[in-house]
């Protein structure tokens, strides 16, 4: 079996594994199972992104051939050639790293047109209807979630096939809809600018909006790890916190 190198790779960590090269007609289907020598690796901890896959590929066990294709799901716009990752370090060009690698393919794709192209996959108990009355079928569904910044995608539906929206959504502008949300607003354009949803809804807006309830309840600004906020919230040790 030949396997290619797949990853999504965040702000904060990397997850690198191998999945088997298919050339049938149900290639686009892929067990769980057949996902192979899965790890996660702490972006920090490399300089760049070639460090951090010639370390997976380097740890990988002697029975598996070194691939020379891959397929990468990364945080942030990857039209270009040059990719700059938004809440990260590492920025590249996509041809240098193929040779670098000594790879015959590699693509990068965002990781939120990964995630889109999986709602096809999923069941109908997996997703969830926005807004009132009953779901129609063939409308568009998103996806979207919090990590170190805020994701979000689409897939849209059409005669033919369906077809992946990626966006950078998360960078919208946050809408507050209450008088401590506009609270917070304000202490955040103070120290930011412009407020996007991503300073909110993610790791660093857990720590942005403990730092603006400090400052509007107590009147000084005090900042936490957004880990350390979780932690406190689940011993329910922290009011704010929570």
């Amino acid at each position: 079996m030949n396997y290619g190198l797949i990853a999504d790779i965040g702000g904060t960590n990397a997850r690198f594994a191998l999945a088997p090269i298919k050339t049938s007609a149900h290639a686009l289907r892929l067990d769980e199972s057949e996902i192979i020598e899965v790890k996660r690796l702490d972006c920090k901890k490399y300089d760049s992104i070639a460090d951090a896959i010639e370390y997976y590929l380097s740890e990988l066990p002697s029975q598996y051939e070194r691939p020379t294709q891959g397929c990468l799901a990364i945080a942030c716009p990857t039209e270009n050639d040059w990719i700059k990752m938004t809440n990260h370090t590492w920025e590249f060009s996509v041809k240098e790293l193929k040779k670098t690698l000594n790879f015959k393919l590699l693509n990068f794709i965002n990781d939120y047109h990964a995630l889109a192209n999986s709602i096809l996959f999923l069941g109908e108990k997996d997703s969830k209807k926005v807004g009132g009355g009953e779901s129609i079928h063939g409308k568009p569904m998103v996806v979207t979630g919090p990590g170190t910044g805020l994701g979000l995608g689409a897939l849209v539906f059409e005669n033919i096939h369906p077809i992946t929206v990626c966006t950078e959504g998360g960078h919208s502008s946050f809408a507050p809809d209450s008088k401590l949300e506009l609270e917070i607003l304000s202490f955040l354009m103070d120290k930011f600018g412009r407020v996007s949803n991503e300073r909110l809804i993610s790791g660093q807006g857990l720590e942005n909006i403990y730092e603006a309830l400090t400052f509007i309840r107590n009147g000084e600004a005090t900042r936490l790890p957004a880990s350390e906020i979780s932690n406190n919230a689940l011993d329910k040790n922290d009011k704010i916190c929570e």
